[in-house]
């Protein structure tokens, strides 16, 4: 390689993160082949802008085994000093010895003669411990554990890699504590608050894990790598020769060439969907099922043109503080029975913010009715909408059941295929969460807002609903864990129960089903008439 050509290869891998990973890979491990993909371009890019200040809370979510710590805990800190020799570094893991063990690796590559040979950055031989050691521009790297003590060490840059074990996740006790150790240890420990900046590498482990309680609390730049791609996903790459476009396609592979979509299948069978679901697909689940089914859950690209009425629902949270519930408005538009969710607001604000964005999204969106628990603040803001607009603003009607029930109630309406979702918002994920993970959820107020929506009856639709309501909940105590048999007209087609199986009617169009399935399937189609027992 001549010099010019030797210089540009160090001028690639001073400036192209992605390169400079890959060249970090070899250089520690030279007898193991690094495998390179897409998805180590898109964390490079990340982390570039976290470097140039553009961003300053990252979250990266990876499944196991696709290169996180070589990239964020060993290669990104030692970059960093490449640019930047003065940095502080905090580099926290969920154990002393894995964080040790990051530390030692960077460290080696800053003494490698390909890390000196693109950077003046230098370590210096007054501090040289694993745990603890400067540069000779006095920067410096700290390593620490979560548990360990981290008073009077400040930093520029904290990475946080892997904050709890696997295997602890499952404890309430050790969860609350690693999540409420940030605030309280790890946030305080910037230099500076406003041009500090904090990244977490993990895997999702569980819904209540680090990054459900951060991301609740304030907005963070997210990269989250699905094993096998649940939907079509478009990433927009910036690189130092121009941007990059990315597109992956339901059901594929992350990295095709270290794991096959065949591998991955037979690995979701040996570790069962639940791991599956938070390691590798970055979407934890309740152990308890939820109520409503994600296969349930329909989708639209482009809403109708014009609806039959528009809805609003409120559920209002009764103080503004950090932790409590959030005051949540979804606005539906309804097309016959079908409900299209046209939009979600979820905010913990004051009342005065709250009556301010209740005007703005009615007259955004010109409700037929505006629906409000009339509950602590929802009371506030009911009478503040009657007495300031011309809209129908109504009170929810009062109910001794509880949010489950309610819900229950509403199961005919996403099973039957009358609840339609967008195919693409900021806030979907966070919805569906909380829609099929429910009852097992922090928090049920996007839930709730939906069920009263849902409940909401278009005129000439009473007949029909009053009567489901009518067998579902005056019938439902005796008929608990009892069936009932229903009599399906011979054209009624294909029909399924609310748990998606298949109702098979005998010759005489007979069928025999729960009583949730037939207060359900009577909803749906009026000529479905029960038996007498």
């Amino acid at each position: 390689m001549s010099d010019n050509s030797l210089e540009s290869y160090r001028d690639i891998l001073r400036n192209d993160f992605a390169a400079f990973v890959q060249r970090t890979a070899r250089e520690l491990n030279a007898s193991e082949p690094f495998l390179f993909n897409w998805h180590i371009e898109l964390i490079a890019s990340k982390l570039e802008q976290v470097l140039k200040g553009e961003i300053r809370c990252l979250i990266i979510n990876l499944p196991p085994r696709q290169a996180k710590s070589i990239i964020g805990s060993i290669a990104f800190p030692a970059y960093v000093f490449g640019h930047k020799p003065e940095a502080k570094i905090l580099c926290i893991s969920y154990g002393q010895d894995l964080a040790n063990d990051s530390a030692e690796q960077s460290r080696a590559l800053m003494r490698s003669g390909f890390y000196r040979g693109i950077f003046s950055t230098r370590l210096s031989d007054v501090r040289q411990s694993v745990e603890d050691f400067k540069t000779t521009s006095g920067g410096r790297r700290l390593s620490a554990s979560l548990s360990g003590g981290l008073t009077g060490r400040g930093a520029d840059l904290i990475i946080i890699d892997d904050p709890i074990k696997a295997d602890d996740v499952a404890s309430d006790l050790k969860r609350a504590s690693t999540n409420a150790s940030f605030y309280n240890t790890v946030y305080s420990r910037l230099n500076n608050k406003e041009a500090g900046a904090i990244v977490v590498i993990m895997q999702r482990l569980h819904v209540d894990d680090f990054v459900a309680y951060v991301t609740e609390r304030e907005r963070w730049d997210i990269v989250s790598l699905p094993v096998i791609a649940d939907a079509d996903e478009c990433y927009r790459i910036a690189t130092p020769y121009g941007v990059q476009d990315i597109v992956r396609h339901q059901g594929e592979a992350l990295h095709p060439a270290r794991e096959s979509v065949a591998m991955l299948q037979e690995l979701r069978r040996k570790v069962g969907d639940y791991v599956f679901a938070a390691q590798y697909q970055q979407n934890p689940l309740p152990r308890e099922g939820g109520i409503i089914k994600k296969e349930w859950l329909l989708y639209y690209r482009e809403a109708p043109e014009s609806f039959d009425r528009i809805v609003q629902s409120w559920d209002t949270a009764s103080k503004e503080a950090e932790g409590n519930s959030y005051n949540v408005c979804t606005t539906w538009g309804v097309l016959g029975k079908k409900f299209y969710l046209l939009h979600r607001y979820r905010e913990r604000v004051e009342f005065d913010r709250l009556k301010t964005d209740a005007l703005h999204l009615a007259h955004r969106f010109r409700p037929s009715t505006i629906i409000i628990e009339a509950q602590a603040t929802g009371n506030a803001l009911l009478s503040e909408l009657k007495r300031s607009t011309d809209f129908n603003v109504q009170a929810a009607p009062p109910t001794a059941e509880g949010k489950i029930a309610r819900l229950e109630a509403k199961i005919d309406r996403f099973a039957g295929g009358l609840v339609h979702l967008p195919c693409e918002a900021e806030w979907l994920a966070d919805y569906e969460a909380e829609l099929t993970q429910f009852p097992a959820t922090r928090y049920s107020d996007q839930v709730d807002s939906t069920v009263q929506a849902l409940g909401t009856v278009a005129p000439g639709d009473e007949g029909s609903f009053d009567r489901y309501m009518e067998f579902t909940r005056l019938q439902g105590a005796q008929l608990d864990n009892e069936h009932v048999r229903l009599k399906i007209p011979p054209d009624a087609g294909m029909i399924t129960d609310i748990e998606g199986r298949l109702v098979r009617p005998d010759a005489d169009g007979v069928a025999i089903v729960d009583w949730r399935t037939a207060g359900a399937l009577m909803h749906r189609n009026p000529r479905i008439q029960r038996l007498d027992s």
